[in-house]
């Protein structure tokens, strides 16, 4: 079913007639499982009609006067009912109004849109932050260890960071700020291996939106340091050390 001719297409002598496609029902958008501004986008197709592209249009949920994006997230292939697209960064930590339509256009190099629907459905979905960036272990001691990273180009209201001994079953997360660029996590056991993870969130009312939690491996203290260390002079160019075993 199709709604109407929207344009001429001519090859030769022979001119054909592109008729609108069927809009495009049940859109919804969800975070895909790699996160970090990439989401999944799923519809159902209309019946007897021609599709091979599709037009994903957003714009701010927040703010009511607020306009479609005015160059979509084009996605091509013929009769397609999913797929997983990278919003850019600025479209990330908020909550935003899709819209997709269906359309037809030059199948060979998609240059030329022939035809397009005349409606669209539209879904809302609050996009999660992207992750931290670069982070890594910058230094440790027998009781504490520092990590290091670079902040993402995302809307965030803080960072958290977890830890948890390897005979642990969860995670306790720190909350940081979110302008800080390393944190150091303290009080911990000396020659003991620690897990880490880390991921960044918006305040969305009364609830928080995650980023995908991301692991950052293990790291082993150090030990406790020797204590009383003296040396004693002996004959010739000898000495002594003694110490106290750390505990």
């Amino acid at each position: 079913e199709s709604s109407g001719e929207t344009a001429k297409v001519s090859s030769g002598s022979a001119t054909s007639l592109v008729l609108n496609p069927a809009p495009l029902t049940n859109l919804a958008v969800n975070e895909s499982s790699t996160g970090n501004g990439k989401v999944k986008v799923s519809w159902n197709l209309p019946a007897q009609s021609f599709i091979n592209a599709y037009n994903l249009y957003y714009k701010d949920a927040a703010n009511s006067s607020a306009s479609w994006t005015t160059s979509p997230i084009q996605i091509y292939g013929q009769n397609k009912n999913n797929e997983e697209v990278i919003l850019p960064d600025a479209a990330t930590g908020k909550k935003l109004k899709f819209k997709l339509e269906s359309a037809v256009v030059n199948s060979t190099n998609h240059s030329t849109e022939y035809a397009k629907s005349s409606s669209a459905p539209e879904y809302e979905y609050f996009v999660p932050p992207k992750n931290l960036v670069s982070f890594a272990m910058d230094s440790k001691t027998n009781t504490s260890v520092t990590f290091k990273w670079t902040n993402p180009n995302t809307t965030y209201d803080g960072i958290k960071i977890g830890y948890k001994a390897s005979s642990a079953s969860s995670y306790t997360y720190f909350d940081v700020d979110k302008t800080k660029t390393s944190y150091t996590i303290q009080n911990l056991s000396n020659s003991t291996q620690y897990y880490f993870s880390y991921y960044t969130y918006t305040n969305n009312g009364n609830s928080i939106v995650k980023s995908i939690t991301t692991s950052a491996g293990y790291v082993t203290t150090r030990p406790n340091p020797v204590t009383n260390l003296t040396a004693t002079p002996l004959s010739g160019s000898q000495i002594k050390l003694t110490w106290t075993k750390p505990t």
